[in-house]
């Protein structure tokens, strides 16, 4: 596996702050004069802090995203056109009151410094028929980024294999150790998410990949026990399910709803929070983006025995296109 990126191409970086800054250009005086123009003319990486390091955030119960930071020492250059030294003068002019004036709005997007460098004198451009001035900037830009350290996934199963010899046979072992979170994929059977009591739970929350449409099939929320007689309580609000297995009054120790889409499941969390890139930067400066989402239930579902259980599945057996669900159960 390659080594995980420590940030984002510094030319996507300089794009961001170039196109920030472009947005501070005055509007051409005529119909006859271009539009002014920004580029980069000098560039210097500094560090923040140690390795770039600022903190740690949760998204969605599912774990740490590292947050951290960079810094870029840029030397900017502003050019505006005009049909006389005049208007090109107002242009120049224009523009250094924009910046002036829009120090909040720059410091707010991330530039912590800008100071005007060299002014050459306006020059008359043959070619264009038009006088030019160049206003050169120092600017001191700070970013910020997450780095899941390379991280490709969430560990939801962990196989245990041992080779236990005998006198007289071999017998080979494998155990696979579960916790309260389940990842469904298109690469294999969707694996029941099942707690057992004693216990109780108190947020159920997701993770998703959806690049594309999401995936056919149901999603089913099950409380059950074990020997439960005869079908389940059948519910179409989970509303109502929640009320039903966690409510006041004696809660119903079979009761099921099933979600028809994917999607149905996931809006029931509630809306997603902010995203969580995992993997490396691909070809297209891009990460897989994976959307949280999070729902604290209001009274907790009682499990207490070890007969009690809540199960979430998917009867499809497994996603028929390109997609990824991490589903975890917890207290809290």
């Amino acid at each position: 596996m390659a080594p995980p990126v420590e940030a984002p191409p510094v030319q996507r970086v300089v794009n961001d702050l170039l196109d920030l800054l472009d947005t501070f250009l005055p509007d051409p005086p005529s119909v006859n004069v271009p539009r002014g123009m920004v580029s980069l003319a000098g560039l210097t990486e500094r560090s923040v802090g140690v390795g770039n390091w600022r903190g740690t955030e949760a998204r969605a119960q599912m774990g740490l995203i590292g947050l951290k930071g960079g810094r870029l020492e840029a030397l900017v250059r502003f050019q505006v056109w005009g049909s006389t030294p005049a208007e090109v003068n107002a242009q120049a002019r224009d523009l250094n009151t924009r910046l002036l004036a829009g120090r909040k709005v720059l410091a707010d997007a991330g530039v912590l410094r800008i100071t005007l460098g060299s002014v050459p004198p306006s020059t008359f451009s043959p070619g264009l028929q038009l006088w030019g001035d160049q206003s050169d900037f120092r600017v001191l830009f700070e970013y910020d980024y997450e780095d899941s350290e390379g991280t490709e996934s969430l560990i939801a199963r962990i196989p245990i294999e041992s080779d236990l010899e005998h006198a007289l046979s071999a017998a080979h072992e494998v155990t696979v150790v579960t916790d309260e979170l389940a990842r469904w994929d298109d690469a294999g059977p969707a694996p029941a998410l099942t707690v057992r009591g004693p216990r109780s739970i108190g947020r159920i929350s997701a993770l998703s990949f959806v690049p594309q449409t999401p995936p056919s099939g149901s999603v089913v929320v099950r409380r059950t026990a074990d020997g439960a007689a005869g079908p389940p309580s059948d519910f179409s609000s989970f509303d109502a399910f929640l009320d039903a297995v966690a409510g006041a009054g004696t809660p119903n120790r079979d009761a099921r709803m099933t979600f028809p889409t994917l999607t149905d499941f996931l809006t029931a969390l509630g809306p997603p929070e902010a995203l969580l890139n995992l993997g490396d930067w691909n070809l297209d400066n891009v990460l897989d983006s994976y959307e949280p989402r999070s729902r604290r239930l209001e009274a907790a579902i009682q499990l207490p025995t070890s007969g009690d259980r809540l199960d979430i599945t998917y009867p499809d057996a497994m996603f028929d296109h390109m997609a990824v669900l991490y589903v975890r159960l917890s207290g809290t």
